[in-house]
């Protein structure tokens, strides 16, 4: 706790008056990106992104886009979670090139697409052309550390005083 911050367990007995807080959103994998269920309608109003974009995994939405919109949480839950695990079978001496190619360069990809589309509402261009900047400006970077940092990325082998341990061992 910092300066002026308290703390009343009596506020835990209150019950909750509702209302505040933001408005549930819904992942977007594919953009990486959250969008409010207003913006996520006008999104899939524009023709074929309903298809490209909503979920059509039915293990995770059985009845797509209408699942993902009635339940963001568990659709979020279980599609992160199966980023998380894709990600994580990868060997790590491979996992970050396997994120640039299998995660990030889709993403970038979708989002240019996206960018691409005509929207009856320039909040929602504005919303994606905003994930494509994003998404952009971490996939350069990002690249141009794999690329360069293969070496750097691993310890060097320790070097020892002395006799050379090869020849310690060799002689025991």
């Amino acid at each position: 706790m910092s300066q002026k911050e308290s703390f009343r367990i009596s506020d835990w007995k209150k019950p909750a008056t509702g209302g505040g807080g933001s408005a549930k959103r819904v992942y977007v994998p594919e953009l990486d990106r959250s969008f409010k269920k207003e913006q996520l309608s006008e999104l899939f109003a524009v023709r074929g992104t309903r298809a490209r974009f909503g979920c059509n995994d039915t293990t995770c939405c059985a009845h797509g886009t209408e699942d993902m919109m009635e339940n963001p949480y568990r659709h979020f839950v279980i599609q992160r979670s199966r980023q998380i695990k894709n990600l994580s079978d990868v060997p790590e001496v491979r996992r970050a090139e396997y994120f640039l190619l299998h995660h990030l360069d889709p993403a970038v990809r979708s989002a240019r697409l996206a960018a691409r589309l005509k929207f009856g509402n320039d909040d929602i261009a504005r919303l994606v052309d905003e994930t494509k900047k994003r998404l952009i400006n971490l996939r350069d970077p990002l690249g141009d550390l794999h690329s360069c940092s293969d070496s750097a990325t691993r310890s060097r082998a320790p070097k020892f005083r002395g006799k050379d341990r090869n020849s310690q061992s060799a002689v025991g």
